[in-house]
């Protein structure tokens, strides 16, 4: 759901600032939307992996784990690897947006 949110929030402000069927606004956007999708989904892979190699038993542990270690810091480690997440999820959703944009405008003429 957050990259269809990120895409429309980012898609109206790119629309009113480059243009109404710019390009570069619709692949601006889609970047958008991977990097909004990678900051809400992140967290919840780190915890799906904690869980899946027994480093953790429940979602509930974890983070009461990550709290006792560092405290509210301790919620940071659920971002671990956000270079690699969002350095694959922004161009993956603009070239996702990018093709689906321009095939839908060519099918429609």
């Amino acid at each position: 759901g957050m990259f269809f949110v990120s895409f429309e929030i980012s898609k109206h402000y790119f629309k009113t600032t480059l243009g109404e069927d710019s390009l570069i606004g619709t692949l601006l956007a889609g970047a958008a939307a991977g990097f909004g999708f990678w900051a809400v989904a992140l967290p919840l892979d780190t915890v799906k992996t904690l869980i899946q190699t027994g480093a953790s038993r429940s979602i509930s542990s974890t983070l009461s784990d990550a709290m006792k270690r560092e405290g509210i810091l301790g919620l940071c480690r659920f971002y671990k690897g956000w270079q690699v997440a969002l350095g694959r999820g922004a161009p993956a959703g603009a070239i996702t947006i990018g093709t689906y944009e321009v095939a839908i405008n060519f099918l429609n003429k």
